[in-house]
Parts: structure tokens; C-alpha cells; sequence
């Protein structure tokens, strides 16, 4: 049978080896994410109208779900990375 206080410590909860991300990381890699969306749909504004305008009607949704999917997509790559750096991403 285990004991769980048989293993070297006094039976207290041991501290988190890290900090958990604060609510201020999650918004500035959310700007940072709507930022990099934006530059990228100045740029390449033209390009995708002209590719979504064979869907007529959908094509203005079509134009927003790719720039919404390419927030949420680069938001979520910045946070790994910022995770990533900050030591967090596997800590156990």
C-alpha cells in the first residue's frame, strides 16, 4: 500500500514551480496576434477578395472567417511561444 507521506516530505502541498500566465499575457498576445492579422491583411487584402469572389454572396464571410482564423491562429502560436520562453509550457 502507498503512503503518500512516506516519500521524503512532511505531507504539505509543494508550491507550483511557476507562475500561471496572467491576464495581462493573454490580452497583449491577443493584440499582438490582431496586430500581425492586420499588417498581413493590408497586404494581402486585394489578393483574397479576388479569391473569394467567385462565392458572390459568401464572399465578404468567407474574407472575414480567414482573417478571424488567422487571429486566432497566430494568437495561439504566440502564446505557446510565450509559454514556451517564459519556462511554462511543460511544467508539471
Amino acid at each position: 500500500m502507498h503512503n503518500p507521506e512516506s516519500n521524503g516530505t512532511d505531507g504539505r502541498r509543494s508550491e507550483p514551480c511557476c507562475q500561471s500566465a496572467s491576464s495581462f499575457e493573454h490580452w497583449l498576445t491577443g493584440l499582438v496576434g490582431l496586430a500581425v492579422t492586420a499588417l498581413v491583411a493590408l497586404v494581402a487584402y486585394s489578393s483574397v477578395v479576388s479569391m473569394a469572389e467567385p462565392l458572390q454572396y459568401l464572399s465578404s464571410t468567407a474574407v472575414l472567417f480567414l482573417f478571424i482564423s488567422l487571429w486566432i491562429a497566430v494568437w495561439a502560436v504566440l502564446e505557446v511561444l510565450w509559454e514556451w520562453r517564459a519556462g511554462r509550457l511543460f511544467a508539471g
